[in-house]
This record gives C-alpha cells, structure tokens and sequence, in this order.
C-alpha cells in the first residue's frame, strides 16, 4: 500500500514517532492529502514535546493565525514569557499586539481583573491600540489610575499620553491635573529618546517647561544631564527659563551637559543661555566663562575671561572648585581634550602660582588626562612639572590609574614615576601594595617589563613587601601567562613543600581559574581526588570559568563517574542543583545509568529535568556498551517513576528511547 493511502490513525502513529516538530512539518507539506491529515497534529506535537515553545513563538511575535492554531492545539493561555515573569498575553500586550489580544477577548480567556491588568500593562509600555481595544471592551479606567499610570517613569506613548490626559481633564480638578502634568513632563524628559513627541504635547497644553520647586533640577537640566539635544532644544524653544546655565553651582545644565561629554548640547546652551557674549562683569561670570571655555575648547571665551581683573587673579582657576564643588578648569580641559586650551591655562597658573586643596592643579589635570588616555596632554603637564609620584585622596597614583594606557605608563616611568613603593590600594581581599604587585594580579606581563627596564639598580625586589605565597596567588589570577613571566625572570618560585602546592591547586579550584590549574598540573602539582570531586559537584553550571576549569580536570585525568564515600556521583550532585546543566556535564561523559544512592540517575533526571532537558541524557547513553537486559530494567525504572510522577511527556520520551533500542537490538 502506498505511503499516502495509509489510514490517518497510522500515520498519526508513524507521525507519534517523529521526534522534532520539523520532522512532522516535512511530512505534512508532502502533498495535500498529508497536510490536511497531518497540520493539525503538528501544533498537537508541540504542545506536548515542546512546551508550546510554538505558542511563545506567535505571540511574542504578533503572529495571530498561529496563536490560534496552537490555542486549538490545547496550549496554555498563561503560559510564562521568557522575559520580566510575564504570561504571554501580559508580553503581547507590551509589545502592542492588538490582534493577540482580540484573539483573547474573543475566547474570554481574559477574567476582568486581567483585562485591568492587561490595560495597565499596555498603558506602560505605550500600547495605545491595545489600550483602545480594552477601552472598547468594558475595560473602565479611574482618574486615580490615569494619574498613577502618567507617573510611570518608563511609560511614554504618546497616543496612551492623550487617553490618560482627557480621563484627568474630565474628572480630575484642573490644578492637581497640571501638577500631574508637570511631573508627566519630567518623566518624560527623563526618560529621553522616543518621547520628544510626548513633550511636545504636553507643551501645547500649557504645561510650563520649568519647574516649580527650586530644589529639583527641572526638566532642562535633567534633558541636558543625559544630552537629549532635540528634547533641550524643544524645551528652549518652548520658553524654558535657560537662567541657571548662568549659575555656578552643579545645578548649572551647562555643567550637567559637560559632565556627561554631551557638547553638542552644552554648546546649543552656552550660545542660547547668552553666556557666549557674555562680557563678565563679577568674579563669580569671569570663573563661570573660563570654567565653560576651558569645558569646550574656546580660546576667545578664556581671553575674555581672563581680562576681568581681580586683586588676585588666580582666584579664576579654583573659585569653581572651592566654592562650588566643580572641577577646576585646568582638569575640564585635560579631561575633555583641549590641548591648546590647557596650555594656555598651564601658562596663567604658572604666571600666577595658583595652588588649591592640598593638590595642585596640574595634578588634578594630570589624573584627568591619565584616564581620558590624553597622551599629548600628558606630555605637557609633566613638562610643566606635573609630579608623577603624587597620590589622590583614594591613594590612587599616576602609574596604577594609567594601568590602561601602555604608551603614559611607560613615559610615567621615564619621567621617574616610582613603581616599588608602597601603598596603592585594592579591594578588601588584598592589602596596599606596589603597583607591580597590581600588574601581576591584573596579568599585565608587558608593562612589568617596562618596570623592569626602569629600575637603576636590577637587583631591587619590585614585589616587596610581598613573600613568595603572596605572589604565587595574584600570578595565579594573572593566568598562566603571569606565572610563567615571572618564573622565568626569577620573580616566583614555584613550591616545593607538597602542603604549599596543594594551597596553590587548591586556590585555582575555589577561585575557578582554569589556566593557571593547568599550568600547575603540567608542572607536576597533584591533584587530591576528594578535592577534585568537590570542584566538579560544586561548580556553577552558569559560569564559563567554572565549566573551563572542569574541562581541565577530566584533561587531567579526573574520573567524572567516580563515586564519593557516601555513593554520590558527580551527575548525581548537578541534578540537584537550582539551575540544572546536565546537558553539560553528560556531555563530558557522565553515565545517566549509573546507580546514586540506591537510585538510577536516569529516574533521578525524569524527576529533576524537563522533557526537553531529558532528551540530550537519553542522547549520551551508548546502548551498545551496557548488556541489552540491564538496559531494558533501568529504562523501565525510569518509566516507573515517570508515570509514578504522571510525567507523561516524560513517559512518551522514553518509550521512544525503548523501542528505538530494541530496533538496534535486532
């Protein structure tokens, strides 16, 4: 009989056997005859092998013919996103899936407390359709809620905006509405990109775009503070009082635009605030125009600063850091890379011996350009005797901020910058130490070179005050690459006592460094096997290094399937974890029909694992290496306890495995 004339119930059987929905889809777009006996049984298949994966797939897309098909199918309709815990429907309706949700409607698979839910949900993440189709459907919305859902930090559609806006103008008294709606604005503006058309009309309804408390920073600072240029430009435009970029304190959106690196927003505010033709007349503008000048590199703002005379004129250079708690202009420019005004600075500072604090501004600057990687202006500050031994109130030196930047380190150590002395200070795990010791942890071989070649004497120990333990344990973070530097440049000794190597194995183990423990079993470092066995149960099936550092261990001999005192084995332990890999470790050869405690791991994974983790263990068993009766008992125990646990994806599974065996078999 030809395949196609067979009855439909033997082809759904035949189908039954098809493991992938894939397989099924092949098979139904055969010919039509097919396809009509076999579509519907293929959105069955999914639903019961593939935890409706297709389901998931529809409605995060928008896909409402397939929803529909798979809902027939006998999906779930609360089935959970992959994504914030949301069902589905709640996922459908954030990302505006209007026809989704009128699938649910229809099928009144939606209880009234859901669509109020579905509506909020909707109405944060701007889903204006959604929110109408809802509306339309006897979905009611307060004022109360209106005015909570305006306040929503990320909500910023603007079709959603209008719906809540005439709710409030209704029923809401119009004074408390426009608080709503100033606070609608800030948010707004806060929340940046995608809502300019938002403010725009909240604007058009008259709501002021400066803020009414003194003590906020208001809607132009915060736009200016996170360089939403069309959205200041918007607020400009609509009557935003630019006074306090006229300010010298930190409320100053100027300061707020340059403090983010947004100039091309700092400079639409210095020319529409008026500063740019400023002629200062009071210390406090002087300071404020040099401060902005030096901020975005013009030379003709720092003249006209500079000419406003004062009794002390270096007074210019700290009145913004003393007074108001803003970074000197010398550090502005070297941060923001403005060689030449920097140079012009350099020049006034040393006319006038300006000093502050109890660091000079040059090396305030210096710092700046360290980090910001500015090498030519580097160069200039230690030209302009810049001291390159100086420490920050974090004890933080030139070398250890410039550990980033090769070309400044090694010029730091030209310019007599001192690498061996102490202290630079690290995290709570490791005391104050030079900055080579630093290098070491950090596996910077090279720029300990450059130490190396700068050091007068060659005999000098640049890892004092550390012993030998000390480094052996920051070489080891390092990497392999550390260890073997310094054991060549005679700056390490491995161990030689067998307590002090098996430390060393040990804290490459518990810190899950995978290099450094096969460079030290490689150097003939054993291997405790208790120790071992605790690595592989212990280790985060989540974390690269960890599951690099398995690998090590089976390279070097370590027995995946060896048992603890108590009978345990490695599978065993991992089928117990909260986030359950046994894809992994079976794939590095872990026996699923070893016997745990009294209990095959294979009946251990059909109660730990879903059907979908189930599968890659059937996958690693080799059938061939285990006698055909044992198999067939320890598959049946297994399907005791599937069917025990009415796991009847499971059981499906499993009967599959069992006859796809005994076809080998024979």
């Amino acid at each position: 009989m030809r395949f196609v004339n067979l009855p439909s119930e033997v082809l759904l059987h035949i189908t039954d056997f098809l493991e992938y929905s894939w397989n099924v889809s092949a098979l139904s777009q055969t010919n039509r005859y097919l396809y009509t006996a076999l579509n519907h049984y293929m959105y069955q298949h999914n639903v019961r092998h593939f935890d409706s994966s297709l389901f998931a797939w529809a409605m995060e897309n928008g896909s409402e013919i397939v929803a529909r098909k798979m809902l027939d199918a006998g999906a779930s309709p609360t089935k959970e996103c992959t994504w914030d815990h949301f069902d589905l429907i709640n996922a459908a309706a954030a990302e505006g899936h209007t026809e989704i949700v009128r699938l649910f409607l229809e099928r009144d698979l939606l209880p009234v407390d859901r669509r109020r839910n579905l509506l909020t949900t909707a109405a944060i993440f701007g889903s204006d359709f959604v929110v109408h189709l809802l509306l339309d459907h006897g979905v009611s919305i307060t004022s109360n809620t209106a005015k909570e859902l305006l306040c929503e930090r990320q909500a910023c559609g603007l079709g959603v905006t209008k719906i809540l806006v005439d709710k409030l103008w209704d029923e809401y008294p119009r004074d408390e509405t426009i608080d709503v709606l100033s606070w609608e604005l800030e948010q707004r503006v806060e929340a940046g990109s995608g809502c300019l058309e938002t403010i725009q009309y909240l604007l058009q309804l008259g709501i002021s775009p400066n803020t009414t408390r003194p003590d906020k920073p208001g809607p132009l600072s915060l736009a200016a503070e996170r360089g939403h240029l069309d959205i200041v430009r918007c607020l400009v435009d609509s009557g935003a009082d630019t006074g306090r970029a006229l300010e010298t304190s930190r409320r100053n959106p100027i300061y707020k635009a340059i403090n983010g690196k947004h100039i091309d927003v700092a400079r639409f505010l210095f020319q529409r605030s008026g500063l740019d033709a400023l002629t200062p007349k009071t210390e406090g503008e002087a300071a404020l125009l040099l401060w902005v000048a030096a901020a975005l590199g013009s030379e003709l703002h720092f003249w006209r600063a500079v000419q406003f005379e004062l009794p002390r004129e270096e007074r210019l250079l700290y009145l913004m850091y003393h007074h108001y708690d803003l970074p000197a202009p010398l550090e502005v420019a070297a941060r923001m890379g403005h060689e030449t005004i920097v140079g012009l600075l350099l020049n006034f500072l040393q006319f006038n011996g300006g000093k502050y604090i109890n660091m000079r501004q040059r090396e305030h600057a210096l710092f700046a350009a360290i980090r910001e990687g500015h090498e030519p202006i580097f160069r200039l500050l230690l030209d302009h005797d810049a001291d390159p031994n100086v420490m920050d109130s974090s004890n933080s030196t030139p070398l250890s901020v410039a550990i980033e930047h090769e070309a400044i380190f090694r010029l730091l150590l030209e310019r007599w910058a001192d690498a061996i002395r102490t202290p630079v200070s690290e995290n709570e795990n490791f005391f104050a130490v030079n900055i080579t010791a630093v290098l070491v942890r950090l596996g910077k071989t090279t720029f300990i070179d450059h130490v190396l070649s700068s050091l007068e004497d060659p005999q000098t120990h640049v890892l004092l005050p550390l012993d030998n333990v000390h480094i052996l344990n920051r070489a080891l973070i390092g990497g392999p690459a550390m260890l073997k530097y310094l054991v060549s440049n005679g700056l390490l000794q491995l161990p030689f006592d067998e307590h002090d190597r098996q430390c060393a194995v040990n804290y490459t183990l518990v810190n899950y460094l995978p290099g450094s423990l096969n460079f030290l079993l490689g150097a003939g470092f054993t291997l405790p096997l208790g120790v071992a066995r605790d690595a592989l149960n212990l280790a985060p099936s989540n974390d690269k290094s960890a599951l690099e550092t398995i690998d090590v261990l089976l390279k070097h001999g370590v027995d995946i399937n060896s048992r603890s005192l108590d009978g345990s084995t490695v599978l065993g332990y991992w089928l117990q974890k909260p986030v359950r890999d046994a894809k992994f470790i079976v794939s590095r050869g872990a026996d699923p029909l070893l016997v745990d405690r009294d209990e095959i791991l294979l009946a251990t994974a059909v109660r730990a694992l879903s059907v979908q983790d189930l599968k890659p263990v059937l996958q690693s068993i080799d059938v061939r290496s285990v006698p055909r009766d044992e198999l067939r008992q320890k598959i049946a125990r297994s399907l005791s306890v599937a069917e025990e646990d009415q796991k009847w994806d499971h059981v499906k599974v499993l009967e599959r495995f069992q006859v796809e065996n005994n076809l080998l078999a024979s």
